[in-house]
């Protein structure tokens, strides 16, 4: 009996050690690369950017770093996060960001409709991608990101090598680059394509989706936190409002991020821009501008007296 529960010993020891092999080396062949085009935690450390441009994925696919480096000579990086408009996830991956890297002078927020509060204080019940930042939960490998704990990656997926990678079924996105050209090529989410009216209608869905109306007096405070965070740290905040398709548009919703700013005293520039927002051509769908859309906002942005202002 003793010589068995020492093999039992043995080989459980071999395969733990095993294991932890396996996850160091899948740590040592994804860390500082981008492998499905949201992981992007390490690959923005240490780039020391004068410009920190922030959101969902509205900021991610709406905001050129190359444009506010070209234009207003600010080295710039995007550090959107597709499928979350909370403010509280915005600030906790700023938060990762700033333990990362100097403060940036400035700090561009994608703020709209979609907006809403979130909780600092919880864990994020928004679990979208999720899955990709997968790879950063085991925490003995990893820094003590502020998104990660935000996520809530429990504490299995935090110790135990391998869990967090093969429940989330990363081990794929481990080994070989996946969706991530854009962000690695462009600084942010580039699309090409215009929309397919076909395969997806012209319709006002997207506006069931509109937050900031429902819970204005929360979103308010939670962008009254960002703002002192960003004052704390010597940064300036500024807020856009970035076009949405004339079929989602709806003016009073679009009028509540310019009076919240407004109260906060928060700089604030509408970008919905109507000679944008009526072409189908700027979109590859109702909520996100394609290159051509981008493009035309840039080309209105240069002219911006507020953003000249305060960025020049």
């Amino acid at each position: 009996m003793k010589i068995f529960l020492i093999k039992v010993i043995l080989v459980s020891v071999f395969t733990f050690l095993l294991i932890l092999l396996l996850q160091i080396v899948l740590f040592l062949r994804t860390n500082k690369k981008l492998r499905t085009g949201h992981d992007n935690l390490d690959i923005t450390t240490d780039v020391n950017s004068e410009l920190v441009l922030m959101g969902s994925s509205r900021c991610r696919s709406h905001f050129d770093p190359v444009f506010f480096e070209n234009e207003f000579n600010l080295k710039s990086i995007n550090i959107g996060v597709d499928g979350h408009s909370e403010l509280s996830m915005i600030y906790v991956r700023l938060m990762d960001y700033l333990k990362n890297n100097s403060p940036p002078k400035y700090a561009i927020l994608s703020i709209d409709p979609f907006t809403s509060a979130g909780d600092i204080s919880k864990k994020s019940a928004n679990t979208v991608n999720k899955d990709a930042f997968a790879r950063y939960a085991y925490a003995p490998l990893n820094d003590d990101w502020e998104t990660i704990n935000y996520l809530g990656f429990n504490t299995w997926e935090k110790y135990v090598p391998l869990y967090a990678i093969f429940k989330y079924k990363q081990l794929s996105n481990s080994l070989y680059q996946n969706n991530s050209e854009q962000y690695l090529k462009y600084g942010y989410d580039r699309h090409d394509n215009y929309w397919n009216i076909l395969k997806n209608p012209v319709n006002n869905e997207m506006q069931n989706n509109y937050q900031i109306s429902r819970q204005s007096s929360k979103v308010k405070k939670a962008l009254s936190q960002l703002n002192d965070l960003c004052s704390a740290k010597g940064i300036k905040l500024i807020c856009i409002q970035t076009p949405v398709y004339k079929s989602i548009f709806d003016r009073n919703s679009f009028n509540i991020a310019k009076t919240i700013c407004a109260d906060l005293d928060i700089t604030y520039i509408d970008a919905n821009y109507n000679s944008i927002r009526i072409e189908i051509k700027n979109f590859y769908n109702s909520n996100h501008l394609n290159l051509n859309g981008v493009t035309e906002m840039n080309n209105k942005l240069k002219g911006e007296q507020k953003l000249i202002k305060v960025l020049r």
